[in-house]
């Protein structure tokens, strides 16, 4: 994985010899870095975190200087998005459509960790 840039490809790790198989997905930002992909529980999404390139703003409380995409620097400008894993082939997110992806937060306030949850269905109600 490129900066900036994210591959998505199969892995067999029920076999003798686990192995990825070939890219389906790639996933471009030649405008902004981004890190800290995360599967969704069933595999049909990835959350990511994409932002411009910066060292920080060390004058907010907690933080320190240093590289953007690490957890605990404040990096103004990152937001957390999501892609389907159905796509193949090759994904600018500078030129992609709504329909291509979502934008989990837009407020660019140093949103760089997503979090998936499974839901629980309760008997009677809809899944």
């Amino acid at each position: 994985m490129a900066n900036g840039e994210i591959d998505v490809a199969p892995i067999d790790l029920d076999s003798d010899s686990p192995a990825v198989g070939s890219r389906r997905l790639r996933i471009q930002d030649k405008t902004n870095e981004t890190y800290h992909v995360d599967w969704s529980p069933d595999s049909r999404f990835l959350s990511l975190s994409r932002g411009p390139a910066s060292k920080g703003d060390p004058t907010k409380p907690g933080t320190f200087q240093s590289a953007c995409e690490i957890v605990g620097v404040y990096a103004p400008g990152w937001d957390l998005c999501a892609v389907s894993t159905e796509h193949d082939g090759v994904l600018d997110l500078n030129q992609a459509t709504d329909a291509d992806f979502t934008m989990l937060t837009t407020n660019g306030l140093s949103n760089k960790e997503s979090a998936w949850f499974r839901t629980s269905t309760k008997k009677g109600n809809a899944p």
